[in-house]
């Protein structure tokens, strides 16, 4: 997708960056279309205190523990020549990973 002049003038404006890593494209992601970066904040906020997280909703946490995982993922090559394959099935997690953070 081309960018318009005027777009491309605001997009050289605010700063051209380029990052690889999947927690900070996940954020930008999550701020830009979906919940104000205030809202991101407090969370994050809430997110790193010293004391370990308890969850209600087992099934939840053990689904945000795989997200959280396939955050800390390395990054994959990927062959647009491969045919597509299935998003693998969420790792079974123990009792303790329930307390992700």
């Amino acid at each position: 997708m081309s960018r318009t002049p005027e777009q491309e003038r605001l997009f050289q404006a605010s700063g051209r960056v380029e990052l690889c890593d999947p927690v900070a494209t996940f954020l930008y992601h999550l701020m830009r279309d979906e919940i104000p970066p205030g809202k991101v904040a407090d969370l994050v906020y809430r997110s790193t205190g010293p004391d370990p997280s308890s969850f209600t909703n087992g099934w939840l946490a053990n689904y945000a523990g795989w997200l959280a995982d396939r955050l800390r993922e390395p990054p994959k090559v990927i062959d647009a020549r491969a045919p597509a394959r299935r998003m693998s099935e969420p790792k079974t997690r123990s009792r303790s990973a329930d307390r992700v953070k």
